[in-house]
């Protein structure tokens, strides 16, 4: 590896950079973190025009990041209660040394973070699950169809993702409007952020259709067929189901709807949006979801990020965002030589 890196290795270990300069090397990355945002920029320009469709179907989702760092550093033991005079002595030496300099030991950046997981189950009933872990949350937005990152925000554990998630998306509407108004077509997202302003928002000033999971449980319902979508009277069209189905229904003659109903989107924007939940194209777009838990997968396994010795906002953004550059890199050399299959295959690489 030190030959393919450039190093004389007759000079032997002499010829390989020192811990050190690697660490200062890393912190000079940090320092201009701007100039990294430029290259992913460059990167995903390329992928952008060269690949067909790209980053028409978008998905976002929040990954943990754990820190193995206590958040004041390592706690030093505490004194019996035999050692009262000990402890007096020292907690004076002790509080002034803390306020002078924090333990660079300690991660004083990071916050606790929660993921709640809701389901029912065949007897109606719902269960929560919570995961609970000390460190930080990459808000990552990704192409479902080629699985590459396209755009990104990392803070502390406890940001909240639909905030997060507008964010991102004025971002992207700042610094490039026709990817996401123009190209943009879907934006999946799980019930985390369900949330009937970013449905307005993707929608009404994008022209994005959000594909988001929903809260709420309405238990067993009987599915209305569904015609299709009228974006000039934005209103969903539903047929009878039993003028489709050929059921008999007692109370026909008496019901107000001849044959199909329409129900504007506005009725509740949460519940209805352009893609019909009960559609089957719902269904497809929704489970391509799952693009970014492969991505979420690759930076753990690939780039190290599940056991890791990385402390504070600014190393931990600059490691993210070099693992990001690397995988549009690897996209793009991949697409130079004509092997977009090979995109992804990281280890035959």
């Amino acid at each position: 590896m030190a030959q393919t890196c450039g190093f004389n290795i007759f000079h032997g270990d002499a010829a390989i950079p020192s811990s050190g300069c690697y660490s200062r090397f890393m912190s000079k990355l940090a320092e201009n973190h701007e100039e990294l945002r430029k290259i992913f920029e460059v990167l995903l320009t390329f992928c952008y025009d060269n690949l067909d469709g790209f980053g028409e179907n978008l998905a976002i989702d929040g990954k943990a990041i754990p820190s193995f760092a206590r958040r004041k550093g390592t706690e030093k033991a505490q004194p019996s209660k035999d050692d009262k005079k000990f402890r007096k002595n020292q907690e004076s030496k002790d509080d002034k040394t803390s306020e002078k300099e924090p333990d660079r030991r300690g991660d004083h950046d990071a916050a606790w973070g929660t993921h709640k997981i809701q389901w029912q189950d065949a007897n109606g009933r719902v269960h929560e699950k919570s995961k609970s872990w000390f460190g930080y949350k990459l808000h990552l937005i990704v192409d479902t169809d080629y699985e590459m990152p396209v755009e990104f925000s990392l803070q502390p554990g406890n940001d909240a993702e639909v905030p997060a998630a507008r964010k991102l998306i004025k971002s992207m509407k700042k610094n490039h409007p026709k990817r996401l108004k123009e190209r943009c077509r879907h934006f999946m997202a799980d019930r985390g952020y369900d949330d009937t302003k970013l449905n307005k928002e993707l929608w009404n000033k994008h022209q994005v259709k959000p594909v988001i999971g929903i809260k709420r449980n309405y238990g067993d319902q009987k599915v209305m067929p569904f015609r299709g979508f009228e974006e000039k009277r934005k209103t969903l069209k539903y047929a009878c189901p039993a003028d489709h189905y050929g059921v008999d229904c007692r109370d026909r003659d008496r019901c107000p709807i001849a044959k199909q109903i329409r129900i504007p989107l506005k009725t509740d924007r949460r519940i209805f949006t352009p893609v019909a939940r009960s559609s089957a194209k719902w269904e497809k777009l929704y489970n391509k979801r799952s693009a970014i838990e492969r991505v979420n997968s690759r930076i753990d396994n690939m780039f190290g990020f599940e056991k890791h010795t990385i402390r504070g906002l600014k190393k931990m953004n600059t490691r993210v965002t070099l693992a990001l550059i690397l995988m549009l890199t690897f996209a793009v050399g991949k697409t130079v030589e004509k092997k977009r299959d090979e995109m992804r295959r990281f280890l035959s690489a």
